[in-house]
Formats: C-alpha cells, structure tokens, sequence
C-alpha cells in the first residue's frame, strides 16, 4: 500500500565537509571515492590480534583543527574536523539563536563510555552521553538553536537530514547544519565480531561472493536552508524525505523489503516525482545476503528504471556511507529500513559519478541478483 503524504518544501543544501578514511576534506574524499581508492587497512589505534577481523576504515591520523585544539573524545574530534571543513566552503550567516544541529549516530561516545569505566571522574562520564558529540559541535559553531542526536542504526545520517530538513519548514531554524558520525572502537568491534558479521575478504554489495561487512568510522556534515533563503550557488536540494520501521526481526529486514519500500515510496510522495525520475541510487550495501537481497527487491519495485545503477560505497570506505554526499546525482534515494531521502542536484556530476561507480556497477550479479 502506498503511503499517504503530503508534498514538501524543496531544503537547499548549501555546501559540505567531511572527516573519513578517505580524506579529511570533501576534495580529498570525492577524489578518493571517484579514482578508487580503498580506506580499508589494518586497525592500529586497539588491539585487534584477539579478533577474528582486525581490519577496517580507519583514519590514521587526525590533522589539527583551524582554532584550538582537538577534544579528546574522537567523535567530537571527527565532527569538529568536518565543521572545520564546512566552513571553509560557507558562512553561517544566521543570528545563533536561529542555528540548529541535528546529527545521526548508531553509537554516539561509546569509546568514551569504556574510558568512563576505567579512569572513572565526572567528565569522562559525561563525555559519554549520547548526546555529548552533537553539543560539542554545536559549542564549535557557536550555535544556540535546536541540538538534536538522532539514532536510526546506518540510517542515522540520512534521518538528521530530514529533521533538519522539518526544522526549517517548521521554522525552528534558519540554518541547520545536519549530518552524521560514528567512529571506530574496540567495544563495538568485538560485538561484530561476536556476531561473525564481519568479513575477512572485501565488502561486495549486491554480489554473489558477498560474505559480510566491515566497520568504520567518519563524520559529515551539510549546511541547510529554506530553498527561497539559500545563495543561488548549491550543492543541491533535498526534494522530499520519509521514514518507516521495519518489525519483522530482531537483527534482520523483511525478506521483501516492505518497510524499505514504505520509506522509498514516502520520500518520493514528499519529494513530488515518480520512480522513473530516479537515475541513482545510493545504496546502503552491507555486503550480508538478507539485507542486501531485501534492497534489491525494493529498488526493483520502486523504480520505474529497470536498468539504474545502485551501487555503495560501503566497499570503499565503510562508514562513509553513514552519510552519502547527495549533492553529487540528480535525483537519489539513500535507502534503509528506517529512512530515506530524495535529492536534486547539478546534472554536471553525473558523469562523474557513473565513472566513479562503474567498477561497482560491474559487480552487481547479473539482473542486479545477488
């Protein structure tokens, strides 16, 4: 059943920065991504000799920010570096009152949970609540609006932008900047580990050979604002958003993919355009068979375009993909079981981007069967 929703108000997004394995400013990653390069290597920051797989995206070395110093918190440390590269592209010229920040995590400060545990004292403990990254980067910014952690697993980044997205057409705000984080941690990879979820091999999305995903870490942040208040020099527009939870299983999507198509469907009502407007699609790809399998089903049934390519980055540089630029294809949809979005931007990058994508493209078994 098609959902039921009301047409949105186009969002600018005005410009963007970036921290990740790949390159800690948006030319350095888009480079990387477009020419190939891999950001998975060998974990050195914890011990990774007890684990079954040690190795994942992540970043070896943090450069100095432009004011100050980095926190000691690597979340806050990796979004005060994309801050850092954002406003080197954009101004916030708003009254301070008016900024918002809304960010999407899966773990928040969870690494400064465990050295909560081991060295103990009020500051550690609160640099490990859920919300400590968002309200550092909003300190950094000298942003007094709305401060918004949001949590939707590999979701997260896709879901702060449609809040931030809300925001403006509530006019809570008049800028929002709005993206997502996470970071590498011992913690975390001995729970996947656990699990067997990851992979010795390649990450290879939509793949037969496909036998499990790795880990990383990133942070990216978008400038946002109402479409009439935004210079006529953007990246793009966020057409439409939607979100929609998926109950059939514990840890796994439903074989079909109907709350994925639940969402997909919505953002594209929000958005006001048909699944043939869709040219690319950003695939939240983690290389395991029930989810990626329950992806391919929804593409095929959302889009009208049999033959649009949907590859991920996910095999270059895993958490990148928290957040996908969608400034770089016309119209896309970032798909996952809890929430989607539907951009437009310049046509100029689209051949940029099917040379970027056609390794991966390639890859995709035969009728896009994984």
């Amino acid at each position: 059943m098609s959902p039921t929703v009301s047409r949105a108000r186009p969002v600018a997004v005005i410009a963007a920065g970036v921290a990740t394995p790949l390159g800690l400013d948006l030319d350095a990653f888009w480079s990387a991504l477009s020419t190939g390069v891999d950001g998975i290597s060998t974990i050195e920051r914890f011990r990774v000799d007890d684990l079954r797989v040690g190795r994942g995206g992540e970043i070896k070395k943090l450069r100095a920010p432009r004011r100050g110093r980095l926190p000691r918190c690597r979340a806050s440390a990796l979004l005060t570096l994309a801050a850092d590269d954002l406003l080197a592209r954009a101004t916030l010229a708003a009254d301070p009152a008016r900024v918002a920040v809304v960010v999407g995590t899966a773990l928040g400060g969870v690494e400064e949970g465990e050295r909560a545990l081991a060295e103990g004292g009020a500051h550690a403990a609160a640099a490990a609540l859920y919300d400590s990254p968002a309200h550092a980067l909003a300190r950094r910014l000298s942003a007094r609006g709305p401060v918004l952690t949001v949590s939707t697993a590999c979701a997260s980044g896709a879901t702060a932008m449609g809040v931030g997205a809300d925001l403006l057409t509530a006019n809570a705000a008049d800028l929002v900047v709005a993206g997502g984080y996470d970071v590498l941690c011992r913690f975390v990879m001995r729970g996947f580990d656990a699990l067997r979820s990851l992979t010795r091999e390649r990450v290879r999305p939509f793949d037969r050979r496909r036998s499990g995903l790795l880990l990383g870490e990133a942070a990216a942040l978008v400038l946002m604002a109402r479409d009439a208040d935004a210079p006529r020099l953007r990246l793009g527009r966020l057409l439409g958003h939607a979100s929609s939870s998926d109950g059939s299983h514990v840890a796994a999507p439903d074989p079909d993919g109907r709350g994925l198509e639940h969402a997909v469907r919505g953002a594209l009502a929000a958005a006001g355009v048909g699944g043939d407007a869709v040219d690319f699609v950003s695939a939240h790809g983690t290389g395991t068979r029930s989810t990626t399998e329950s992806r391919r089903r929804c593409f095929a049934a959302c889009s009208a375009r049999a033959r649009a390519p949907y590859p991920s980055t996910r095999s270059r540089a895993r958490s990148a993909t928290r957040w996908a630029p969608p400034q770089r294809w016309r119209q896309s949809c970032a798909c996952s079981p809890r929430a989607t979005a539907s951009c437009r931007a310049r046509p100029a990058m689209k051949s940029r981007i099917r040379r970027a994508t056609s390794t991966c493209a390639a890859t995709r078994a035969p009728g896009g069967r994984g």
